[in-house]
C-alpha cells in the first residue's frame, strides 16, 4: 500500500546523542517519528525547519503534507503535495496523497486526475481502488466496477474492492452479481460485518 516517504539514514542523527537536530535529515527523521506517535503538530513543526534548512526536498514536503492530511487539514496537505509534484513530477506517492485529500474534500474530478497520474507512473491495486471509490461517488457505476476489477485483478484477496464493487453492481440493480461479490468477500474475511449486512440486505431486495 502507497504510504508517505520516509528519508532513511545511515548515519545516527546527532539529536539522538541529546544534541539539537541540526540538519534537514535530522528534523525530517524526528519529524517522521513524531508523526508515528501521533503527535502531528510536533511533526509539521520539524519538518517545516527541515524545509527551511533544504527547500528543496520533495520528500519532506510529502511528509508534512501527510502530517497535515493526518489532521483532516486537507487544503495544507493538498499545498505540500503539490510542491512535492513540483520538485518530482514523477513523485507517485504524493500524487496518491493528493488524490486521498481532493477525495475527502469532495473533489472528485481532481481525486480521479491524480489516480490516473499514479497508474500511468506505477499501476497498483490501491490506486484502482482509490479511483474507483471517485468514480462511484460520482455515481459513475461503470467506471468503478471497470476499476474495482481492475484492483482484484491485481490482488485477488482485495477484500474491499470486492465489497465495493458489490455496491456499485447493487446500484446499476444487478444483484447477482452484487451477491456473489458479497460471498467472496466474505470467503476471504469471514469476519467482515459491512459484506454480511450488505449481503444480507442485497438477498432481501432479490426475494430470498
Amino acid at each position: 500500500m502507497l504510504k508517505t516517504i520516509a528519508v532513511l539514514l545511515l548515519a545516527v542523527p546527532t539529536w539522538l546523542y541529546g544534541q539539537t537536530p541540526s540538519t534537514a535529515d535530522d528534523f525530517n527523521i524526528r519529524g517522521l517519528e513524531y508523526g508515528m506517535k501521533g503527535d502531528y503538530d510536533r511533526a509539521i513543526t520539524d519538518f517545516t525547519q527541515a524545509i527551511r534548512l533544504n527547500p528543496n526536498d520533495a520528500n519532506i514536503y510529502n511528509n508534512r503534507g501527510f502530517a497535515y492530511y493526518s489532521k483532516s487539514d486537507y487544503d495544507r496537505s493538498i499545498t505540500d503535495f503539490t510542491q512535492a509534484i513540483r520538485l518530482n513530477s514523477s513523485f507517485v506517492v504524493a500524487y496518491f496523497n493528493r488524490g486521498n485529500a481532493y477525495s475527502n474534500k469532495g473533489d472528485h474530478d481532481r481525486a480521479i486526475a491524480d489516480y490516473t497520474q499514479v497508474l500511468r507512473l506505477e499501476p497498483n491495486a490501491d490506486a484502482y481502488f482509490r479511483r474507483g471509490f471517485a468514480y462511484y461517488s460520482k455515481s459513475d457505476y461503470d467506471s468503478a466496477i471497470a476499476d474495482f476489477t481492475q484492483a482484484i485483478r491485481l490482488d485477488p484477496n482485495f477484500v474491499d474492492a470486492y465489497n465495493d464493487r458489490g455496491i456499485a453492481y447493487g446500484r446499476k440493480g444487478d444483484l447477482n452479481q452484487a451477491i456473489a461479490d458479497f460471498e467472496t468477500a466474505l470467503k476471504i474475511n469471514p469476519n467482515y460485518s459491512d459484506a454480511r449486512d450488505n449481503l444480507d440486505y442485497a438477498r432481501r431486495l432479490r426475494g430470498r
